[in-house]
This record gives C-alpha cells, sequence and structure tokens, in this order.
C-alpha cells in the first residue's frame, strides 16, 4: 500500500495529476473529470477519506502483471511458454 497524503491535504490541481499518471493504463481512460465525478459519489465529509483511499491504491498495469505472471509460471515444471493468458490480453512474444 502506497502512504496516503495527509489527513486535510486539498483536492488540488497537483494532487489530481499524481492520480492521472499513477493510473495511467488502466483500462478505461483516467482523467480528472472522471476522478471528480468519483469523489462526488461521496459526501462533503467522506471526500477527504475518499481521495486519500485514492492516494494509497497500488495500481499495478496490465503488462506488469502479465510479466510477473510469466515469470513465476516460468519456474514451474511443465510450464510452458506457449500457453497464452486470455483474461490478461493476447500473447505479445
Amino acid at each position: 500500500m502506497r502512504q496516503p497524503r495527509p489527513r486535510g491535504t486539498q483536492i488540488d490541481a497537483t494532487r489530481l495529476g499524481r492520480w492521472i499518471e499513477h493510473f495511467a493504463g488502466y483500462r478505461t481512460h483516467v482523467s480528472q473529470m472522471r476522478i471528480n465525478q468519483w469523489l462526488e459519489q461521496f459526501e462533503e465529509d467522506h471526500r477527504d477519506a475518499a481521495a486519500r483511499i485514492l492516494d494509497a491504491v497500488e495500481f499495478y498495469r496490465e503488462d506488469h502483471l502479465t510479466d510477473a505472471y510469466r515469470s513465476v509460471l516460468g519456474r514451474l515444471p511443465g510450464w510452458s511458454r506457449k500457453v497464452c493468458f486470455t483474461c490478461l490480453g493476447p500473447r505479445t512474444d
């Protein structure tokens, strides 16, 4: 888990930009508008907690997960590199 910003930290353009950059590569585009819409579903008193959740989320891009699975599974006896995980996307090699 990443360290969230301190309680009461303003949700400003810099913080929004960090979230947009951090969530780049998510299967649907993450924009300032989408983040604001997500935050607006919370009552004003709870938005600080919601923002701190966004700060703390550890996001891994799909290619990172695919590489990690292949690395681990490649060490197992009987594993074939020809196997493709369709749930993780098409085979790239």
